[in-house]
């Protein structure tokens, strides 16, 4: 068999299991053979996979569980959306659901208060219990309809309290990217973005980017390591996000070829 073109000298990234650079998927509802076909060609590029809440609530939980089987087996970690345990929150069912995810076979959930009001100290409440029970907790900061740009002293706060609860990652909702560097990438207020990852720590914070013009953008202002998902379709990564990663690409601006041309 051939090899590839690997000689060439091109740029290379970290490798799984990784701490940065994570892309995080949306599974839009794939059937079993769909994903085992998307996992055996890129799945090394796929390291966490959001799984829809229609579909733990109305499809057929047999398939479900052999959807997360497939992802586990591809070091991929699946998680359930927040408005789940938003939903559990409600109805005081957060134990029984909890319990029920993990008999699936999930090793992570987002937490979120995106729909419903949780306090601080709920809030730490609902990641204790989930770390408790055994899970990689994903919590998602904003809100879906902000009326007011990001305020970074407060989302700091509100953030570090997460992690020192035990949350593992924190998802920067969309809304709150659109209104600090807009849906084309082109807003003027990246500084508060800067700011918040200098103060939390880029391996802690992913952006939930789903425009590619955002995603470029944050590329290019943080490097090819940035975390970004959940709301991304996983051909998508093959087809643009991880070649713009390397620097490869209209839109990214082929920064691969800069590198290459740096004197040695």
């Amino acid at each position: 068999m051939a090899a590839n073109l690997d000689f060439m000298g091109v740029p290379t990234r970290s490798r799984k299991p990784r701490t940065l650079g994570l892309t995080l998927v949306r599974d839009q509802g794939l059937s079993p053979r769909q994903l085992l076909d998307y996992a055996e060609t890129f799945g090394e590029y796929l390291d966490y996979a959001k799984i829809k809440q229609f579909e733990l609530w109305y499809m057929k939980p047999a398939v479900t569980v052999e959807k997360v089987g497939i992802y586990k087996a591809f070091g991929i970690k699946p998680f359930c959306g927040g408005t789940v345990l938003e939903a559990a929150y409600l109805q005081k069912l957060v134990p029984q659901t909890l319990e029920s995810l993990r008999e699936m076979g999930f090793t992570a959930v987002e937490v979120s208060d995106n729909i419903i009001e949780v306090d601080a100290a709920g809030m730490a409440k609902l990641i204790r219990s989930a770390r408790e029970s055994g899970f990689e907790v994903i919590l998602e900061y904003g809100k879906k309809y902000p009326e007011e740009s990001l305020n970074v002293d407060e989302a700091v706060a509100a953030i570090n309290g997460s992690l020192e609860a035990g949350a593992n990652l924190v998802v920067l909702e969309r809304s709150q990217l659109d209104i600090t560097i807009g849906y084309d990438g082109r807003g003027s207020d990246g500084a508060s973005l800067e700011k918040l990852v200098a103060q939390v720590g880029l391996d802690k914070l992913v952006f939930e980017a789903e425009s590619f013009d955002q995603q470029c953008r944050l590329i290019h202002t943080f490097g090819p390591d940035v975390n970004l998902g959940p709301n991304i379709s996983p051909d998508f990564v093959i087809a643009k996000l991880e070649p713009a990663r390397y620097g490869l690409g209209r839109d990214e601006g082929y920064s691969f070829f800069d590198r290459l041309m740096r004197p040695q």
